[in-house]
């Protein structure tokens, strides 16, 4: 059975039990519209998050730019901003996506078979127009913006810093709260319990779980472990500047037209959530065996051109006024 399946299908069985009698599921129920509905709504999930999550970082970074605050109160502020706004962007959206809101852990998710090829895909790009929109917002909202405030908004590692120190650095950050997202969110459907209720458990301990933030588990402390994860990295500095996030830097990036040194920092945070996500799923601590790494790269066209394909014949259902 596919994952997204088994998800429904507990899904439905947790949601609609208590109003089975008053509204009972059709046996007829079109598997495939629910599925692509679910779908629909973690990837819109992905994307306001995402915006949610980035607009005050971004925000709080453009007012000290041009209200010229101190560096080192600018610093401290948005390191606390970060985390909060992360914990309750968390809280909002952890039962519907996952609330990863950074492609470089969507990246890792998928490295380690715990979300689909169409999902982390779209969640990507859904990260990424996230980005796009909050500086549409920012642009919109503060006078006087210019190239020098979304240049002032864009990563950039310290002067004396070498290509070295920003993939090391970024490498680090990115192994570090990818770690704790996987420790403490993402927890293996075996030692889940269905008791508490307090993850979308799934028969297959290789695929995914989407966590839900309540206390009956460690992951209902995860929002907090990762807000708090999240100021210290932003304290850190290393050599550069800490963009820890790609969806972070993109938006910038692109308004600034900034990609200095950009390929760096991207391969520093892939390859530091990579290498955190393999190692909580697959290191001595997991128990697991001789399980597989990854997706196959091959079928990844595929799902993508069906998933469009599915699109439109939605849109033109609805265009016609006929439902199959």
């Amino acid at each position: 059975m596919d994952p997204e399946d088994k998800i429904i299908k507990e899904r439905l069985l947790t949601r609609e039990s208590v109003r089975l009698t008053e509204n009972p599921i059709p046996e007829e129920e079109d598997t495939n519209d629910l599925r692509f509905n679910a779908f629909l709504r973690a990837v819109y999930s992905e994307f306001l998050g995402t915006a949610i999550f980035l607009l005050p970082v971004l925000g709080a970074a453009a007012n000290a730019y041009q209200s010229k605050w101190d560096p080192t109160l600018t610093l401290i502020a948005l390191a606390f901003i970060t985390g909060f706004q992360a914990l309750a962007a968390i809280f909002c959206f952890s039962s519907l996506s996952g609330s990863q809101f950074n492609p470089a852990i969507t990246f890792s998710l998928w490295v380690t078979r715990k979300i689909s090829n169409r999902k982390c895909f779209a969640f990507i790009i859904a990260q990424l127009l996230a980005s796009i929109l909050v500086m549409g917002c920012i642009a919109g909202s503060f006078p006087g913006v210019n190239e020098d405030t979304y240049k002032a908004l864009a990563v950039r590692p310290p002067d004396n810093a070498t290509l070295g120190n920003i993939f090391f650095t970024e490498f680090l950050v990115s192994f570090l709260l990818t770690f704790v997202c996987f420790a403490m969110a993402f927890e293996e459907a075996q030692s889940a319990r269905p008791s508490t209720m307090s993850l979308k458990a799934v028969e297959d301990a290789d695929t995914v779980i989407m966590y839900s933030s309540t206390p009956q588990s460690k992951s209902g402390f995860a929002p907090f472990a990762i807000g708090f994860t999240l100021i210290a990295i932003v304290f850190y500095g290393g050599g550069s500047g800490v963009g820890l996030n790609p969806a972070r830097m993109f938006g910038p990036a692109l308004f600034a037209n900034e990609w200095k040194d950009f390929h760096i920092y991207i391969l520093g945070q892939v390859f530091g959530a990579v290498a955190a996500g393999l190692l909580v799923n697959y290191g001595p601590q997991s128990g697991k065996r001789h399980a597989p790494l990854i997706h196959d790269f091959s079928v990844v066209p595929n799902e993508v051109a069906k998933t469009l394909s599915y699109i439109g014949n939605k849109i033109k259902d609805t265009a016609t006024g006929h439902h199959h």
